[in-house]
């Protein structure tokens, strides 16, 4: 997230943060709500398909 607010957005100082400050928590959270979405999909969809196939359970 760091490489992101500063190479894309070009917010490299905490005043510039505290200005964009919504847009800084908006990308966080669309960004962590995400990883969870992803991480849920991951392990309840796909590892139970392949532990299905493999007759693990």
């Amino acid at each position: 997230m760091f490489f992101y607010f500063r190479y894309t957005e070009k917010i490299c100082s905490i005043n510039e943060a505290r200005k964009q400050w919504v847009k800084v928590r908006n990308i966080i959270v669309i960004s962590f709500s995400l990883f969870v979405v992803c991480y849920l999909i991951w392990l309840y969809v796909v590892l139970e398909l392949i532990g299905l196939v493999l007759g693990i359970w």
